[in-house]
């Protein structure tokens, strides 16, 4: 999965990775997400939840309009990004997160335009929490097979062909 998951040594334009804040005690835990404070909140149309099983790969999408604002409140995820955009500084690189409901727990927040894809790492079924700026609209998204060539990514841990 990269030497640089987290912490990649060129961020891709617009991506912001941040750490949150877990209050844990001997009832449980509260998980923080987003608020309206947060520098990268863009606005409010849609909150949903993606549950992906142990061994499972979701690649790759792209969405021209949503800014969406992931966190990992249960389980172990593996994002995988790749800058497409003709006008951007970081055009053509790759950004890897992991992203959990642990030690990783923390907020991706991934622009418009931005290629992504994610698996479930371990033997946990993994849930995704997105907020998002505007409400899902398929025909502003763009969807590819997790192996396609046009993406230059070879590291997926999961459903090799």
């Amino acid at each position: 999965m990269g030497g640089a998951i987290n912490n990649p040594s060129r961020p891709i334009d617009g991506v912001v990775h941040t750490p949150l804040r877990r209050i844990v005690d001997e009832r449980g835990m509260v998980m923080h997400h987003l608020n309206h404070l947060s520098p990268t909140f863009k606005g409010f149309e849609e909150s949903y939840i993606s549950k992906t099983y142990p061994g499972k790969l979701k690649a790759w999408k792209l969405h021209r309009k949503m800014t969406q604002n992931f966190c990992v409140p249960v389980g172990r995820m593996h994002f995988v990004l790749f800058d497409a955009r003709d006008d951007s500084p970081t055009k053509g690189e790759i950004n890897e997160f992991v992203l959990d409901d642990a030690d990783q727990y923390a907020l991706l927040c991934i622009p418009p335009g931005i290629w992504y894809g994610f698996e479930c790492l371990g033997i946990e079924t993994a849930l995704i929490v997105n907020v998002s700026n505007v409400y899902y609209d398929p025909t502003e998204a763009l969807k590819l097979d997790p192996f396609d060539a046009s993406i230059p990514y070879s590291g997926w841990t999961n459903e090799k062909p």
